[in-house]
């Protein structure tokens, strides 16, 4: 039995600025702070799912641009590593897009564990497409 690798290739990524604002536009979101997450669910007639996401971390709440490079690049790792048990529940013919967004300041007396969070985070998305899955299918 092999380990599945952890990686987050470039066409993992979420970069077209016009997909980024049709999913502001029409996604959908729900909050597991510190994170705020938009997706977006396509059907589409590949036999592989495809899932691209993007990070962010708004300029408002992190001044400094070390700090917001900070936040995106533990946002990416706790995705990297996270991303394998997603990535298997999802059915050979469901696209969908996402936005990570850190929306809190971060306290400095205790350390958030983002890989518990990301978990939280796929078992939710898992639920609202299985959900979105059942209510479409059945229209």
């Amino acid at each position: 039995m092999t380990a599945a690798r952890c990686t987050f290739q470039k066409y993992e990524r979420l970069k077209k600025a016009q997909e980024i604002d049709t999913l502001f536009r029409f996604g959908k979101a729900f909050s597991i702070l510190p994170i705020k997450v938009l997706y977006s669910i396509k059907e589409q007639s590949t036999t592989a799912a495809s899932c691209k996401v993007a990070f962010a971390a708004p300029k408002k709440i992190f001044r400094k641009s070390v700090e917001r490079q900070g936040i995106k690049r533990r946002l990416r790792e706790a995705y990297r590593l996270n991303k394998a048990s997603f990535l298997e529940g999802l059915s050979p013919t469901t696209s969908i897009q996402i936005m990570f967004l850190y929306v809190q300041k971060p306290h400095t007396d205790k350390p958030i564990d983002l890989n518990n969070i990301f978990n939280k985070i796929f078992a939710e998305l898992l639920r609202k497409i299985n959900s979105h899955a059942s209510s479409s299918s059945s229209q």
